[in-house]
């Protein structure tokens, strides 16, 4: 999430929830939050969107977030990996990026196995500290003065925070899968993108098959 607006075929997508986790998110909030619910305008009742609770004062000062179907989330710096995550509470405090708020809502969810696609983690550190995104770097993103000290530092607590979500998996027997084509991420067990579909598309084909058999297609 954070800026997916910019993905090409947004309107096509139409996600049906939004998190916007990143701590950076609330270093220069006015600009950098107004940008990104700017680029969801017109998804006010497509999309849920999910949100620290830190940012609740802030949004709720401006007319302009009002018809935002927001939901808050609370970080819990004294998490035990034992507990079960309850996002009707609080989460732990591994919400370095929206990868692992996604996998821990995912836990939260009864999601087991999860299958991570997309997730290369392999980011190119630009000028002045930014990051290379699959969209053009722009507005908020291209006016970053993180340095690369900061963004390195970053990335290194991304891997961490993978690390210890892999260790409450197996604490609660959840399997985790990476299936994404290359990238760096090799915290998880690597599966085939396209053996996810294998067991729906050897079903569907026999469907076919057998509506072509009894005159059906």
């Amino acid at each position: 999430s954070n800026a997916f607006f910019n993905h090409p075929d947004i309107n096509e997508i139409k996600p049906k929830y939004y998190l916007l986790v990143d701590p950076s998110h609330w270093t220069d909030k006015s600009e950098l939050m107004g940008e990104r619910f700017g680029g969801m305008k017109g998804f006010e009742n497509i999309t849920k969107f999910i949100l620290p609770v830190e940012s609740y004062n802030f949004l709720n000062q401006d007319s302009f977030y009002k018809p935002f179907d927001i939901s808050y989330i609370n970080y819990n710096p004294f998490y035990s990996l034992q507990d079960e995550i309850d996002f009707s509470v609080s989460i732990p405090n591994i919400a370095q990026t929206v990868t692992t708020v996604s996998m821990m809502l995912a836990f939260y969810l009864g999601c087991n196995p999860i299958y991570l696609i997309g997730c290369e983690a392999n980011w190119k550190i630009e000028k002045r500290g930014n990051i290379d995104h699959f969209y053009e770097n722009k507005g908020w993103d291209a006016k970053s003065t993180a340095t690369e000290e900061l963004v390195t530092s970053c990335i290194k607590i991304i891997f961490h925070q993978y690390t210890v979500l892999h260790r409450y998996a197996k604490i609660h027997n959840k399997q985790i899968f990476n299936a994404t084509a290359g990238g760096i991420l090799e915290e998880y067990p690597r599966v085939r993108y396209s053996s996810l579909w294998k067991d729906l598309v050897t079903e569907l084909s026999g469907k076919a098959t057998q509506a072509y058999n009894n005159g059906e297609l």
